[in-house]
């Protein structure tokens, strides 16, 4: 048979469309004229997008250089969220800064105040903790929360972190004084990473040594909790190796706490006003 002279036609190749192309336009948006005039000074600069709303703050030894480097981000080596943010940036200001430490001051008290949505969280002090610890005759209430309490019994300020290590206190104290209690009859508050900040534990007469020892803990002034905890809570002592693996987890994220850098001091009253978003608002537990 003979061949054919007609041509096959190309297969055609589908590809799958973008719904966003991410390109940098800051070069062509603000000129390279406005980048040259950047001094090569130590300041704060700041990103807005079109409707005049703040959406960045950063700091550096050398404004031209620094806020200059947004005109190369690119996907193929910087994040998705910096990507996001040079998309939305449509006008940028700067301060002047007599130092590099100026600037750094600077920006801490302005991220503080403004605290911008494309800053990472964390990046700003947030705002401390204070532990209120109530004896009555058989039980323990336990109260974290934003300001002091007037009551001798309320100690802080302690650093953020410390949401996440009450609740591991609070578990490691409750099966500490109930051995046989297996996680899978713990109060379901309990087990979630921010325990409710109300909690009322049974707590006998004979153990109520054990409050100033948390409130020392708390402070990073005693381990002597920890130490307690860790003779309660050895593998022998606690029937299989997925609830052994947890219980080794608890008591060394609360060595971890004690050994960090010591709890904040002189939180200002901006700082206490107000709990940052993302905690929810857990009803009291009561246990008693």
């Amino acid at each position: 048979m003979a061949a054919s002279s007609e041509t096959e036609e190309p297969v055609p190749r589908h590809r799958q469309m973008r719904l966003l192309e991410i390109g940098n336009p800051l070069a062509a948006r603000l000129g390279a004229a406005f980048f040259q005039s950047l001094p090569r000074q130590p300041g704060v600069y700041f990103f807005y997008d079109t409707h005049g709303r703040l959406l960045y703050i950063g700091q550096s030894n050398d404004l031209r250089a620094r806020v200059g480097s947004y005109r190369h981000v690119c996907p193929e080596r910087h994040p998705r969220r910096t990507l996001r943010l040079v998309q939305r940036i449509a006008r940028i200001e700067f301060r002047l800064c007599a130092t590099p430490a100026e600037a750094q001051q600077c920006e801490a008290a302005l991220l503080l105040e403004h605290r911008p949505p494309f800053n990472r969280a964390g990046v700003w002090q947030a705002p401390p903790w204070w532990l209120t610890l109530d004896l009555t005759a058989d039980t323990m209430s336990v109260r974290l929360a934003r300001a002091p309490s007037l009551a001798e019994s309320s100690h802080g300020p302690l650093d953020s972190s410390f949401r996440y290590i009450h609740a591991t206190l609070m578990r490691c104290l409750l099966r500490s004084l109930n051995p046989g209690l297996s996680l899978a009859a713990f109060p379901m508050g309990l087990l979630n990473p921010a325990a409710p900040l109300a909690l009322r534990l049974p707590l006998p007469a004979e153990h109520h040594h054990l409050a100033p020892l948390l409130s020392a803990f708390a402070t990073r002034t005693s381990d002597e909790i920890l130490t307690n905890f860790e003779i309660a809570l050895t593998p022998a002592s606690i029937p299989g190796l997925l609830e052994q693996a947890f219980w080794a987890e608890q008591l060394e994220s609360l060595r971890k706490y004690y050994h960090k850098k010591p709890p904040l001091a002189g939180i200002s009253p901006v700082q206490q006003a107000a709990e940052p978003a993302g905690f929810a608002a857990f009803p009291a537990l009561d246990l008693g």
